[in-house]
């Protein structure tokens, strides 16, 4: 979707990619805050990793407050996707590779995997 926007060639498109990607950002967050942190907290007792991770999500969550906030129109909301954009693409790297690998030492991920779709399938 981040790219879809680069692309996109007028602003009701790159609106409706914006929103797509909120849209799937809160989804994402949820998921991971209901069943994903607790569990990773829970198998490797590392409170620290999920804390920051949490910290991460509170600042994309800030960043799509501020976006949602705009008129589209005016601007502002393409420095501000692109902010966004950094802080997932940040976020993301951490987890693939701090966060995931402990996980999948730790935790039974094709379950996990089910209650985060299940998950995903009822928001």
């Amino acid at each position: 979707m981040f790219q879809d926007y680069e692309q996109a060639d007028d602003d009701e498109a790159r609106k409706e990619i914006v929103n797509q990607a909120i849209s799937e950002l809160r989804m994402h967050t949820i998921i991971e805050e209901e069943i994903f942190y607790p569990a990773v907290r829970e198998a490797t007792g590392d409170d620290g990793m999920v804390e920051e991770a949490e910290e991460e999500h509170e600042t994309a969550k800030s960043i799509i407050a501020e976006i949602e906030d705009m008129d589209f129109s005016d601007g502002g909301v393409e420095e501000k996707f692109h902010e966004l954009v950094r802080d997932v693409e940040h976020h993301i790297e951490k987890e693939e590779t701090e966060l995931l690998p402990q996980a999948e030492e730790a935790l039974d991920l094709t379950n996990l995997s089910r209650q985060m779709m299940e998950r995903k399938l009822e928001l």
